[in-house]
């Protein structure tokens, strides 16, 4: 009896790594890709990098609630990384990032924000306070200032 030819597997299937949220954004990004005629072997790198980012997103953004002050820098800075990841890996894929829930409101509703950035959810930095111009009384008060060196 002859053997069957093995089929060889299916590139746009998700890896083994993956886990459940990383495949099921592969299988979303994927029947997208088939609808817009998009599948080649160019995005089935992007989509690898697309499906770990979202993967890394989804796992820190599950541990961010009760986490202690250290863990939350540690999540923040996966948070920056991932968004980062997500948007450069989109770019090549050509598709948006989805909206995810972010926190409820105090009104009930639900702000709504794309991955990358929810790393933008700390305080803005600060801002430099003007510099003041200095009065001719604080510059006679300050004193004589010595002549430039010549060389």
């Amino acid at each position: 009896m002859a053997k069957k030819p093995k089929t060889p597997p299916d590139p746009w299937r998700a890896p083994s790594w993956l886990d459940t949220a990383g495949k099921r954004e592969w299988r979303r990004v994927v029947d997208l890709l088939a609808d817009r005629g998009g599948l080649d072997e160019l995005r089935l790198e992007s989509l690898s990098r697309y499906a770990a980012a979202w993967s890394l997103f989804a796992k820190s953004t599950a541990a961010l609630p009760g986490c202690t002050a250290a863990e939350a820098d540690v999540l923040g800075a996966a948070l920056s990384r991932s968004g980062r990841m997500l948007r450069n890996a989109a770019a090549d894929l050509g598709i948006p990032i989805p909206e995810v829930d972010r926190a409820p409101r105090s009104n009930g509703s639900v702000e709504r924000r794309e991955p990358a950035g929810w790393f933008n959810c700390a305080a803005p930095p600060p801002v430099p306070a003007p510099k003041r111009p200095r009065s001719k009384t604080a510059k006679a008060a300050a004193g004589p200032t010595a002549p430039p060196v010549k060389h």
